[in-house]
């Protein structure tokens, strides 16, 4: 297992004055692992609360819906738009949810209209990042879009909240906008699931965390589209997937890629020894079945499991320790049916309270880390290349 550290670190700093934005073009080497800074004269903007990488894209957000988005154009970095979502100055905003694939960007804002929530489609028509399509919340304070998960036509939108049990909104492109398509429900048995809290869409497989289910042990649904029957639109639920471990809050986090499934639980109380910890299964006739338990290696780390990410046969796992108040990301890979710690991402300089691992994304080889406090809440975002090799 290797530690890795940004190289040749690049700082760039854009100065907001008010709401005015002044932006200088920039780029960056190949061969470098990158930091990224924005800076707020006035406030504090959080930058890198929220990031989402796909394929030559990065997308790297504040607390305030500025988004930036940065290519690569197979020698460079670039910055490529700023888009700011329309949030008419309202108080108490929260961070944004955002997910990129391809050419289409989601952003769910549970914080808009009253915290009725909002979610906000764009599309990139190949020069162009253009708002395609909103989606409003109708219930006041039912976090609507507090969770967004995007799969090729599809955007699921968790509200978990709303009726006190929450609910999940699945939405379709029919080639011309964005239509309601169904919509999941918590089980009425239990109150205060927070069912929707988080999402993995995968094609035709949805996973919908519940993490205070069961009394704050957590549940983790699984349902499926069957292809026979997608004229009528019809998702079945399959399985439930039930935290028999003594972590809790089970469905914290999710992520989902083809035949495997990531899973995070973990305590806030106990701050005095290792904690938390990621569930890996494994698909086998329609059904997941756990196959690895990773938690946290030594006892200065806790909330493993904070942010997860996975790719192919790679899983990026965020941890924070409480000691240092410094978080870390572990990288592990999938070599002879065994997950194993490859690498450890941690930025350049070490700082308490810089929020690193607050966020998280990772496609392929490359991996983006949000560190939203750092330079006292101006925030930063890293960008890691990753190694291939064998363990």
């Amino acid at each position: 297992m290797r530690i890795i550290k940004p190289l040749n670190r690049t700082t760039v700093t854009i100065i907001v004055f008010s709401c005015l934005v002044s932006l200088s073009p920039f780029s960056f080497a190949v061969n470098e692992n990158i930091s990224l800074t924005f800076l707020d004269k006035n406030n504090s903007q959080q930058f890198g609360s929220t990031v989402a990488v796909n394929k030559n894209v990065a997308v790297i957000a504040d607390k305030r819906g500025n988004i930036s988005i940065y290519r690569f154009n197979g020698l460079h970095w670039q910055e490529e738009s700023k888009l700011l979502i329309p949030r008419n100055n309202e108080l108490n905003l929260q961070h944004v949810n955002i997910n990129l694939e391809e050419d289409l960007l989601v952003v769910g804002d549970y914080s808009a209209n009253q915290h009725s929530g909002a979610v906000y489609i764009y599309r990139y028509n190949g020069s162009h990042w253009l708002l395609e399509q909103s989606i409003y919340g109708k219930t006041a304070f039912s976090h609507f879009a507090y969770s967004v998960s995007l799969s090729e036509n599809r955007i699921a939108v968790g509200a978990r909240l709303e009726t006190l049990n929450g609910a999940v909104y699945l939405y379709k492109y029919d080639n011309k906008t964005w239509k309601q398509e169904t919509k999941m429900v918590a089980d009425k048995t239990e109150a205060a699931t927070y069912f929707g809290h988080s999402l993995a869409l995968h094609k035709n497989q949805l996973l919908i965390g519940a993490p205070m289910a069961n009394r704050s042990s957590g549940k983790v649904y699984y349902y499926t589209l069957d292809n026979r029957q997608q004229q009528s639109k019809q998702w079945h639920k399959q399985q439930t997937i039930i935290n028999t471990s003594p972590e809790i809050l089970l469905g914290y986090n999710l992520a989902i890629d083809e035949n495997t499934l990531a899973i995070s639980s973990f305590p806030f109380e106990d701050k005095l020894a290792a904690s938390g910890a990621v569930y890996v299964y494994e698909k086998k006739d329609h059904q997941w079945i756990l196959s690895s338990t990773i938690k946290a290696n030594d006892a200065l780390h806790h909330q493993h499991g904070l942010n997860l990410s996975l790719k192919n046969s790679r899983l990026a796992i965020a941890s924070w320790s409480y000691f240092v108040e410094i978080g870390s990301v572990f990288i592990y890979e999938k070599l002879n049916n065994r997950w194993q710690q490859s690498q450890q991402l941690e930025p350049s300089v070490g700082m308490q309270h810089d929020g690193f691992s607050f966020s998280l994304s990772l496609d392929e080889n490359l991996t983006v880390v949000g560190a939203p406090f750092f330079n006292n809440g101006a925030g930063t975002a890293y960008l890691y290349y990753l190694e291939n090799h064998k363990l």
